[in-house]
């Protein structure tokens, strides 16, 4: 004998907070809370009210996401503005990170030499969508040698393929302010390549990002009085 559900009775289709319940195509509603009773601050994977099916069915906890999408961010590369840099002046660092799976993601992105330059936060970032975050490293301190660049994502909830959370670039030379070619010493060759680029600025063919000393976009007398400053100096 078939059972007839009473009046007014509900059935859930769901298996509670926080595991949820289906992931219905044809429902769409607003995720910016959280928690059994979808009052507390922050979104959660969760529609922020249930979904009524008919007058006896309802999910109260249907999912944003089908429960076989991915969560996976990445770091898909890293640019620097110049590959030789003088202690104390600057090189700038672009990351591309990339949100390869299918939720919206909020995560750290954190840079380093062999210590950490800096970490930044990408919010809200959504499914296929690709953010350029731009650090500064100033070198100020730092030891003269060279550095390898490094780049990674913080791993977010569930997600399971980390290997593309960390993106290693090639290397950064510290050195003596005026040593434009990398050779630990300012001489003739730094003064001639001074003179190739003289009066060039940024985007131009002569411009060659290792001589512009002082990283103000320009090749000018700012750049020959530094180099000036530490003519014949060497560090091998």
């Amino acid at each position: 004998m078939d059972q007839i559900p009473r009046a007014g009775l509900i059935n859930t289709w769901d298996n509670g907070y926080p595991s949820g319940g289906n992931y219905w195509s044809d429902y769409t509603d607003v995720d910016n809370y959280s928690g059994s009773y979808q009052n507390e601050t922050g979104s959660d994977g969760i529609w922020d009210h249930p979904h009524t099916i008919d007058a006896n069915n309802q999910d109260r906890y249907p999912l944003v996401y089908p429960p076989w999408s991915l969560h996976d961010v990445a770091i898909t590369g890293v640019r620097l503005s110049k590959n030789v840099v003088g202690v104390g002046y600057s090189v700038d660092i672009d990351v591309f990170a990339k949100n390869e799976g299918d939720y919206m993601e909020t995560f750290n992105v954190s840079v380093y030499y062999y210590d950490t330059i800096r970490t930044r936060t990408v919010y809200n970032l959504p499914s296929g969508a690709l953010a350029t975050l731009t650090f500064t490293w100033t070198t100020t301190g730092v030891p003269k040698g060279t550095y390898t660049i490094t780049a990674k994502a913080s791993v977010v909830p569930n997600e399971t393929v980390i290997i593309d959370n960390t993106y290693i670039d090639g290397s950064v030379k510290v050195t003596i302010p005026g040593d434009t070619n990398g050779d630990w010493e300012v001489n003739v060759l730094d003064l001639g390549m001074i003179g190739v680029s003289w009066l060039s600025e940024t985007g131009e063919p002569k411009y060659k990002p290792n001589v512009d000393i002082n990283g103000d976009g320009r090749i000018n007398v700012l750049d020959l009085g530094i180099l000036g400053v530490h003519w014949l100096e060497e560090d091998r």
